[in-house]
């Protein structure tokens, strides 16, 4: 069964991300996460996390969030995780919620939309960090 709970701080010690790009994130948001961050969470299935996921308020009411996919990650969790995602979501008050999707992440795309978000820039954002094109989904209230 998957469950969903606070980051501690030593996950990012045992965290056992999916690629490169994702160990590279990991170890920049490792550096300003803070345990008192409340929008924080591990996925995990039978001891092991399999995602990381979050969100940090840039400003009253605008939310950035972030994915990370573990090596133990399988798509059959998407629904279950859709699904306690978007009760969370739902009990929140914001103006939006915003995830920017690198455009070669296609198991993040997919878990955006089945969150609810929308792509806001279709064509996507040329040039963005380290050359690549990125996408930006968001959630309005």
């Amino acid at each position: 069964m998957l469950t969903l709970r606070a980051i501690n701080k030593s996950d990012f010690e045992t965290f056992s991300p999916i690629d490169i790009q994702s160990k590279e994130f990991l170890d920049f948001f490792a550096g300003f996460y803070k345990p008192e961050d409340p929008h924080n969470f591990a996925v995990v299935f039978n001891g092991n996390i399999v995602l990381l996921i979050g969100m940090r308020e840039m400003w009253p009411g605008v939310f950035d969030t972030y994915t990370l996919f573990s090596k133990h990650w399988k798509p059959v969790y998407f629904k279950t995780i859709s699904r306690l995602v978007k009760k969370y979501i739902a009990e929140m008050k914001y103006d939006r919620i915003q995830h920017l999707v690198s455009c070669n992440r296609s198991w993040t795309h997919k878990m955006v939309k089945l969150f609810g978000f929308k792509n806001e820039t279709p064509d996507g954002m040329d040039k963005y960090i380290g050359g690549e094109k990125r996408y930006m989904y968001a959630i309005v209230s």
